[in-house]
């Protein structure tokens, strides 16, 4: 099942981005530039909904509403692999 977002993009100071979901206030990252912003995103987001469906928890809906004062919206989609997996990948305890 493929799950998507809206996601801020806002531009830093001394470079690269920092990223935020409106429906998700759990989730925050950044990225070097704006491809990285977005893998970045797209990693934070599959790691949160891999971690909810571990734990059992629903997933917000996702709304699409934009800020009239903000033009640095963009919308992240995943399709998750299996929890388990995502969740040892990311782990710093993983073996790698």
């Amino acid at each position: 099942m493929r799950y998507t977002y809206r996601a801020i993009f806002e531009a830093e100071k001394g470079g690269g981005y920092s990223i935020s979901f409106p429906d998700i206030p759990a989730i925050c990252t950044c990225g070097d530039d704006f491809a990285d912003a977005v893998d970045m995103a797209a990693d934070a987001l599959e790691l949160w909904i891999a971690s909810q469906q571990l734990d059992g928890k629903p997933l917000p809906k996702a709304t699409f509403e934009t800020d009239a004062d903000s033009d640095s919206s963009v919308l992240v989609s995943v399709c998750p692999r299996p929890a388990a997996e995502v969740v040892d990948e990311f782990s710093p305890h993983a073996q790698r």
